[in-house]
């Protein structure tokens, strides 16, 4: 089963088809993506697509939209097989967990559904 959240929204002022990674502390953009946006900082992780060996990416901050709420979110760079793979599956990035603390996400049936946590 194939479950790809398509963000009907911006980032960075572009719509973006990502997908959600629950476990993933970083979000991530291609790095051609990634790059258009100011860097803030490096960051290490050691994401499942290093074979869950420690790496270093450059953060870009840039504004996240989805269902009239926006937010700063920093993308890292995808390390390259990873990006490769993205890039054959038409996908711009990953969504982290960060995206869990602003919607409450629900899979069913292969449809995604997103609504706002109340603050």
């Amino acid at each position: 089963m194939q479950v790809f959240l398509s963000l009907g929204s911006n980032i960075g002022d572009r719509e973006r088809k990502v997908f959600i990674d629950t476990g993933a502390p970083i979000s991530y953009l291609l790095p051609r993506i990634a790059q258009q946006f100011p860097s803030t900082r490096s960051e290490t992780d050691a994401g499942f697509f290093n074979n869950g060996q420690q790496f270093q990416t450059t953060l870009h901050r840039t504004t996240t939209e989805f269902m009239g709420q926006e937010w700063d979110i920093e993308y890292g760079e995808l390390p390259d097989a990873y990006s490769m793979i993205l890039r054959m599956l038409q996908i711009d990035g990953v969504i982290g967990r960060h995206f869990l603390e602003k919607f409450d996400v629900t899979i069913c049936n292969n449809t995604v559904y997103c609504s706002k946590v109340n603050a």
